[in-house]
């Protein structure tokens, strides 16, 4: 599983990032034997990573720390999913991933990471529906020129 970075409220995940969290602990808690990327790197205003926030939350729901991989450098989503890519062959994992993302989201994520060479399925949060017209309207207008970033290149 990969759960997509989002703002952090200083050390605590954000509204649309708890419901990203939710949504994850419910799968990881039904499927014991998933591992789970937690990733984004550290914002304006951010006390910590946002992959760093999002493992201690999955942590104290009672979820095992070592099934919970951070991928802690990145800066958008192209970045969140190259730089996971690399520690599912790290760490010899399955290179067919869940990505639980909002529903607006994930289809941009599935595109990247069809173009990162790996298959995925979707699972969508919930998204509040006040700003969730926002969303689908930035991402329409912006998917274009973000499907043809590449990224910035990683030692």
């Amino acid at each position: 599983m990969v759960v997509p970075g989002c703002s952090v409220l200083g050390m605590r995940p954000s509204k649309m990032l708890l419901r990203r969290l939710e949504t994850a602990c419910k799968v990881l808690e039904e499927n014991p034997d998933y591992s789970c990327i937690v990733t984004g790197g550290q914002g304006r205003g951010e006390d910590c990573t946002e992959a760093q926030a999002m493992k201690d939350w999955l942590v104290a729901q009672g979820l095992d720390p070592g099934r919970i991989y951070l991928e802690d450098r990145s800066t958008n989503t192209w970045e969140n999913l190259s730089f996971a890519k690399d520690i599912l062959k790290e760490n010899h994992l399955p290179q067919r991933v869940l990505v639980v993302s909002d529903r607006y989201h994930l289809f941009r994520c599935s595109r990247i990471l069809q173009k990162l060479g790996l298959s995925c399925a979707c699972l969508p949060c919930p998204i509040n529906p006040v700003v969730a017209f926002g969303y689908w309207f930035r991402e329409c207008v912006a998917l274009p020129f973000r499907l043809q970033r590449k990224g910035r290149k990683h030692p």
